[in-house]
């Protein structure tokens, strides 16, 4: 039973971690499927068991199994638009089941990804309102299926992230959002006079910005120019696109810095938020058979949670290629923490 909202939990001093990686543990259990989502009905046991192991190893919020159970998602991989509903809703009840067994207080949050394509307004074929809709019909069902946070996740446009954070607005829910973001070198201009070191370090730089080009500024600025900064509780980053030649800007690193980079853009604005922090496990490398394995142990990971407590994030966890163990060794780190 819950005997605090997590609004209020996220106000308490100490860090909530989050879960880690889904898609790669239901690959790991020898489950391939084209939408992870459809595991929820597929593989019932799988889907719980698996958010059972991230409550024993620590974690306090899990998502539920419906990143990719938006109808877009859906039809691209051949699903019926009548199972739709039910995949949505079998993903929290799994969810629910696995908190159930555990006997922990353990918040779940449904979890909604960016509609597989492109807008129209950034030159792609999928209309705004088209977005929205598809938005829309999975909030709801979330909504009714009584999540307590809507995690909105891995957005690669500011843009698109605004218009779900205006479709999850309208139930009244706390609101998480993360974007992915990359690595963007300086130009000679900026360089000049600078060490690299020195250059990838700076605070004040947006050397990360999502695919589209947007900085944390930039999303911020959309946000607060649409009146929807206030329903967001929660703001930070996630999963991470890098360029192998870079692993400074991979993994915890990575993290590290794109929360201080969003700290910074947040305070040049006046704006106050708690901020959420899962990357992935460092760069994926392909083994024999195609499947992605990642270069940052659990060990590695923890070894920056004190820098990652240190630049604010509230809410941590893993994204690609993080497992129970990540997530443990995690929480065995910040016990030790002295801010």
């Amino acid at each position: 039973m819950i005997t605090k909202t997590l609004l209020e939990r996220l106000d308490e001093n100490e860090p909530i971690f989050f879960d880690g990686g889904f898609g790669s543990q239901l690959i790991n259990r020898g489950i391939e499927i084209p939408n992870t989502a459809i595991a929820n009905l597929s593989h019932p046991e799988d889907v719980t068991s698996i958010h059972e192991e991230y409550i024993g190893s620590g974690a306090r919020i899990i998502g539920a199994n419906t990143f990719v159970a938006g109808d877009m998602h859906l039809r691209l991989a051949g699903v019926a638009e009548s199972e739709f509903e039910e995949i949505v809703k079998k993903g929290v009840d799994h969810a629910k089941e696995a908190v159930r067994r555990s006997g922990n207080e353990v918040y779940i949050g449904g979890s909604i990804g960016p509609v597989p394509g492109v807008l129209e307004i950034e030159g792609g074929e999928i209309s705004i309102e088209a977005a929205q809709q598809s938005y829309r019909r999975q909030v709801e069902i979330l909504a009714e299926e009584g999540v307590d946070i809507l995690i909105l996740e891995t957005y690669f446009s500011a843009v698109d992230a605004v218009l779900a954070v205006g479709e999850a607005s309208e139930c009244g829910i706390p609101i998480s959002l993360a974007l992915t973001m990359r690595y963007t070198p300086p130009t000679k201009r900026q360089r000049k006079g600078r060490s690299r070191r020195t250059q990838d370090t700076l605070a004040g730089e947006n050397l990360y910005r999502t695919m589209w080009g947007h900085s944390y500024g930039d999303l911020l600025d959309m946000l607060i120019n649409s009146d929807r900064i206030g329903n967001v509780n929660l703001l930070g980053i996630n999963c991470g696109s890098t360029d192998s030649e870079f692993p400074e800007h991979s993994g915890m690193p990575y993290a590290i810095n794109a929360i201080t980079q969003l700290q910074k853009a947040m305070t040049d604005r006046d704006v106050k938020k708690h901020m959420i922090a899962y990357p992935n496990a460092g760069i994926p490398s392909l083994d024999s058979n195609g499947h992605s394995h990642y270069n940052q142990t659990p060990r590695e990971m923890a070894a920056h949670i004190p820098s990652l407590l240190d630049a604010g994030a509230k809410v941590i966890g893993g994204c690609c290629g993080s497992d129970p163990k990540h997530i443990t060794a995690m929480v065995e780190a910040s016990r030790t923490y002295q801010k």
